[in-house]
């Protein structure tokens, strides 16, 4: 099946109208998979944003074209008729094809694509992924975005519908090698129903790249102030209903804006009871736009509406997109008081946003709270925004479900590839406004200086920095700026490259060296951790590469001895349904860790400390060209005390965002003064001098370990 490891996702809907699909297949093959997509062409209202994709996707797309009203009309006439066979004897067969009329199509066309691994989203297209990956001896998945079981009301009438899901689901996911989710309460929902393993989850979130380069103290969109929602439709059972009657009670005097296509009748409704709140002329509805805008357009407004009524169990347990593209836009999310929204805002600290949903003088009282306190909103905001950079997005998120497909699919070659949740290849990883470019990398050093020059410009103007995104966004990968690609240009003609990563946890998440280690004989370094069973992990994921490497189950400090280190166990992160990059932080400082995870329960162990002199020593001559720094806010002690001239340090990439403003300063001061550049990528700095050529090092030994 070629060199690379190949996947098909196969989906009833549109790209154009599933941004979890396009995300899962851009990750997938970024990770080093081939990379194919099942998909249908049904609404011509969608077409324009399947184009788009189209035009910039670098997976394989196809579309099932079912656009024609005789087909659709055979296909919907016999699902009707399985569904009456299924309510009348039970035969498993006729429940797949009563229960879409998209069953068939999706079987007939996943049989003809070979793949290693098939995942299905949606109910309609686990049978498809399933006789597919039988056919092929391949594994399937499922990617449950919703809890189908649960996405209609709790009445009879739905009987069948729900019968019919639960027939289809019972009877694949067992023979699932995975199964993701999109919220922690759907995942616990699977778990309960079915008794299958909890599944992994994948929260709905977007790339940093698509925020602004800074918080903002109000949105711009007039008449203001403002209330932003936005969904595919625009209807009932929405919560938009509450949200108008709050408007119109609201002594700030809010501008409601809604963004979809209203279903029929719904807009005339809507703007009617306007008028009936006190709230005419101050509801506005607004066209649908691309996907990938919605982050910049929810940017230009003071507050996002997050109103799930939980009429259903789905939408009870649910955590929108909507949710997750306003923390990225850095804007307030509102959110209706649902159990799914009350758990998400106990964790992120956002409990002072939640709301009776059914209750719109509460939301009034909220708004007015928010609207009428230039103070408090600009705080807001600002709140929202470092939320957004920095627990809550796709480049975090992304790595979960990459990990699913290695981990529990065994698909080895991806492994290899530019694995990287740190630096998203994207439009929006740009350098930092406070930061200096410094000089060009030798890699493709025309090109590099050129795309260096074509931000530089794009940054003068609005519109030319939206210009400059769409353009960046279409450059070859090759030319994308991230901590990785600027270590691999940098140390290109280096005979030998040295490091010292500190903070590597297992050497796979969202770590910028992996894949020059994997890919590259030149890089001979030290690797230390100071988590026991993580630093197990670690050495497992380098076996191959454990000739040139040494591992240190030790923490590096300014002086040798002992520590305190706090962390969270793998089993309280499961018990409490805590994100999972929650195992991978890890401090000396307990309040670093209660301050992102206040109910959490810490442990703590004691681990050897050394010193970054002692464990540079351990390379020929003490000599290190390249240090990576992740210790979540110890950074600032670990740089002040190295000794860059003895080492002759090169490079040094380190993780900003736990540091204070002033340990930021002090860092910088010192780096600048030893004649370091800095750029700026999201949470990271990466501080670099020109790298030379240097004697070619001896092999290290496999079990030069400290514990």
């Amino acid at each position: 099946m070629g060199s690379a490891p190949r996947v098909c996702i196969v989906t009833p809907g549109q790209i154009g109208s599933n941004p979890r699909v396009v995300k899962e297949a851009q990750a997938l093959h970024e990770a080093g998979y081939e990379v194919s997509v099942i998909a249908t062409r049904t609404l011509d209202l969608v077409e324009p944003r399947d184009l788009a994709l189209m035009r910039r996707i670098p997976w394989r797309l196809e579309r099932i074209d079912l656009r024609s009203r005789v087909r659709w009309r055979l296909l919907r006439t016999a699902q009707l008729a399985a569904r009456r066979v299924h309510a009348a004897t039970g035969l498993a067969r006729s429940a797949e094809a009563g229960l879409s009329a998209f069953v068939r199509p999706l079987r007939r066309t996943a049989l003809e694509t070979p793949a290693n691994l098939y995942v299905a989203h949606y109910p309609a297209a686990l049978p498809a992924a399933a006789a597919a990956a039988t056919k092929y001896d391949a594994h399937y998945a499922y990617d449950a975005e919703d809890f189908h079981l649960g996405d209609w009301p709790d009445d009879a009438a739905y009987d069948i519908e729900r019968r019919l899901v639960r027939e289809i689901e019972s009877r694949y996911l067992p023979g699932c090698v995975y199964v993701t989710t999109s919220s922690p309460g759907i995942a616990d929902a699977y778990a309960e129903t079915y008794g299958i393993e909890r599944p992994h989850v994948v929260l709905n979130a977007f790339p940093v790249g698509r925020a602004s380069h800074g918080p903002t103290t109000r949105g711009t969109a007039q008449p203001g102030p403002s209330l932003y929602w936005f969904s595919q439709t625009i209807g009932p059972n929405r919560g938009i209903e509450c949200a108008v009657w709050a408007v119109g009670l609201a002594r700030t005097l809010p501008h409601l804006y809604l963004r979809g296509t209203p279903v029929a009748g719904y807009a005339e409704r809507v703007l009617h009871l306007a008028e009936t709140a006190g709230a005419g002329g101050r509801v506005h509805l607004l066209a649908p736009d691309e996907p990938d805008k919605m982050e910049q357009l929810a940017a230009a407004y003071d507050v996002g509406l997050v109103a799930e009524t939980g009429h259903t169990a789905s939408r009870r347990l649910c955590l929108t997109n909507k949710l997750f593209s306003f923390l990225v836009a850095g804007i307030p999310p509102l959110m209706s008081d649902t159990p799914a929204h009350c758990r998400f805002a106990a964790e992120a600290g956002l409990t002072d946003l939640i709301y009776p949903g059914e209750d719109p003088a509460a939301l009034a009282g909220l708004l007015d709270r928010l609207l009428g306190d230039e103070t408090r909103l600009a705080d807001g905001r600002g709140r929202t925004w470092r939320l957004g950079q920095e627990r809550y997005n796709w480049e975090r998120e992304r790595g979960q479900l990459v990990e699913a497909a290695v981990g529990r699919v065994g698909l080895g070659p991806a492994v290899v590839g530019p694995l990287n949740t740190r630096a998203v290849p994207d439009v929006g990883q740009v350098a930092d406004e406070d930061t200096q470019i410094g000089e060009p990398i030798p890699m493709r050093p025309m090109a590099m200086t050129i795309r260096d020059l074509g931000l530089a410009i794009a940054r003068t103007a609005p519109w030319l920095d939206q210009v400059g995104r769409w353009v960046y966004a279409r450059l070859p990968e090759s030319l994308h700026d991230t901590p990785t690609s600027r270590l691999r240009a940098h140390s290109a003609s280096a005979l030998c490259v040295t490091f010292v990563q500190i903070g590597a946890y297992d050497g796979v998440a969202g770590d910028p060296i992996r894949s020059l280690v994997l890919e590259d004989d030149r890089w001979c370094g030290v690797m230390v951790e100071p988590q026991p069973d993580v630093f197990d992990r670690l050495r497992r994921n380098y076996l191959a590469q454990a000739s040139r490497l040494q591992f240190l189950n030790a923490a590096i400090s300014d002086r040798s001895g002992e520590k305190t280190l706090f962390c969270i166990s793998e089993a309280e992160r499961k018990q409490s349904g805590l994100p999972h990059w929650s195992s991978e932080v890890a401090s000396f400082n307990a309040e670093h860790l209660r301050k992102h995870f206040p109910h959490a329960k810490l442990v703590s162990c004691s681990v050897k400390t050394m010193t970054f002199a002692e464990v540079a020593d351990r390379l020929p001559g003490g000599h290190v060209d390249v240090v990576v720094i992740d210790v979540e806010g110890h950074e600032r002690t670990i740089i002040e005390s190295i000794d860059l001239k003895r080492h002759r340090v090169k490079i040094i990439v380190y993780e900003h965002k736990h540091l204070s403003e002033s340990d930021r300063l002090v860092v910088e001061s010192k780096l600048r003064g030893h004649g370091f550049s800095l750029k700026g990528f999201g949470r990271d700095t990466i501080a670099f001098r020109p790298l030379q050529p240097v004697d070619q090092l001896r092999p290290l030994a496999a079990d030069e370990v400290v514990r």
